[in-house]
């Protein structure tokens, strides 16, 4: 369920409502219903420049509703330990703002909290023909 695709609008057993879908393709959210359970699913591309992804998580803040699991592609590594060997762990205005969006929404790195020193990444990229690694797509759930 990546943006840009379509959204079933449920089955018999779970109902699914679209709740919010953004024109530049960054957010997707979807709201699950099953009995008397529901989930609240955001799916996000967040922007590269970091002032603007600081901007972009900010705005996010508004779209929190209990049971959530927020996933998709962050755009910036959390700690030094998302990266390889090979990336300098640089200051990043957005990665407080991140930060902040977790401890307010009760929030939770699922991968870090279960390894914590674990390094593991989900981006690939040849840089001058060294092999830049980093862990910047995410899987968050409420706690």
């Amino acid at each position: 369920m990546w943006p840009g695709t379509k959204i079933a609008d449920g089955t018999r057993f779970v109902r699914v409502q679209l709740v919010y879908k953004d024109d530049k393709g960054r957010v997707l959210i979807i709201d699950c219903e099953y009995n008397d359970c529901s989930l609240r699913i955001l799916n996000i591309y967040a922007p590269n420049v970091d002032t603007e992804r600081k901007i972009f998580f900010k705005s996010l803040h508004k779209w929190y509703s209990g049971n959530m699991l927020f996933f998709g592609d962050f755009n910036v590594a959390q700690t030094p330990n998302d990266l390889s060997m090979n990336n300098i762990f640089k200051g990043d205005v957005s990665r407080n703002e991140l930060k902040e969006l977790m401890r307010k929404n009760n929030l939770c790195d699922v991968w870090r909290t279960t390894y914590p020193k674990q390094r593991t990444f989900s981006r690939r990229q040849m840089v001058l023909q060294v092999l830049k690694q980093s862990r910047i797509d995410l899987c968050l759930v409420s706690t």
